[in-house]
């Protein structure tokens, strides 16, 4: 990657620290919606309390029944979760084409990223995932992925590997490609890449629910910032990240929003102004395309890259309508 002169001030903030226990307060229920044409299903739910989890139910591939105890551990910049099971029953559901050897708890350890309203764990021994929103007064967060067409102003090659805007679609899974998904959208540019863009069409959700039909525009946007991979943290402060982005869209000409984005590799969810989208209808699965542009950045303290690793569109909705 792009070098860059190390400062001794910054230097000093990667001093590895012993690891430590942390304070994060997971009490709650969170639950996995997936977005669907089809019949519902048991949705995979995790529900901690106090220093004990409970996960059951299935996300369309498996279906698990486990419980234990748990804490959580900070080790740098990340938060791993680490678990003893008492209980443990696991299966892969018929007619998944996803042969997996072990179970998504095998390791017990699992990578932690968390917000007040969703968490996303991730299992680095086998690449699974758990992606999960908080359940508050019977509403959650649902999932929109950035499925339309995607386009960036540069992108950086690195041998064989292509730091390009798909990787965005994911975050550091994808069973069917090599790379994409395991590493971020890194900017092409020398420096780091202040005015660089990427674009991304979102399809509107289309949920049902107990026969209900549910079409749910995008809102809100998550954003996992920087370079994360959870086999090499150091990767996160050694890279750049975003500070500040503008957004504005082809297809809402009145959109233009600037939201300033945390140093954390946690997922934020930030609101898009709505109001200035009109009065247009949208279709179920159509396109919303939004339009990225880098403002301004946190800077690495070895490489001029500006890295982040996933944007995804959402929205809150009633799990249960009244």
């Amino acid at each position: 990657m792009k070098r860059k002169y190390l400062k001794m001030l910054i230097i000093l903030n990667m001093i590895i620290l012993i690891p430590v226990i942390n304070s994060y307060d997971l009490n709650g229920e969170y639950s996995f919606i997936r977005n669907t044409k089809g019949p519902p299903f048991n949705p995979m739910t995790w529900v901690f309390d106090d220093n004990r989890f409970h996960v059951f139910g299935e996300d369309g591939y498996e279906e698990i029944d486990s419980e234990g105890t748990y804490r959580i551990i900070k080790e740098e910049i990340f938060h791993w979760i680490e678990i003893e099971i008492e209980k443990y029953e696991y299966k892969v559901l018929g007619g998944s084409n996803i042969a997996f050897e072990e179970g998504p708890l095998a390791g017990k350890r699992l990578l932690l990223l968390y917000s007040d309203e969703m968490l996303y764990m991730q299992n680095p021994l086998n690449k699974r995932i758990f992606s999960l929103g908080r359940v508050n007064d019977k509403s959650i967060v649902l999932w929109s992925r950035n499925n339309g067409d995607i386009r960036e102003s540069t992108f950086l090659i690195e041998g064989e590997i292509e730091y390009n805007a798909e990787n965005l679609r994911y975050l550091n899974l994808n069973l069917h490609n090599k790379y994409i998904g395991k590493v971020p959208w890194v900017e092409g540019v020398n420096g780091y890449g202040v005015n660089e863009w990427v674009e991304l069409g979102f399809t509107t959700p289309y949920y049902i629910y107990e026969n209900n039909r549910y079409l749910r525009p995008v809102d809100h946007l998550v954003i996992f910032n920087g370079y994360i991979d959870a086999s090499r943290p150091d990767l996160y402060l050694k890279n750049g990240r975003i500070k500040k982005i503008r957004i504005t869209s082809p297809n809402y000409e009145e959109l233009d929003q600037i939201i300033e984005i945390r140093d954390i590799p946690d997922p934020q969810i930030f609101k898009i102004d709505i109001n200035n989208f009109g009065n247009k209808v949208l279709k179920p699965f159509e396109n919303t395309v939004l339009h990225f542009e880098i403002m301004d950045i946190y800077p690495g303290i070895k490489w001029e890259d500006t890295c982040v690793s996933m944007i995804a569109g959402v929205n809150k909705m009633k799990i249960l309508e009244e």
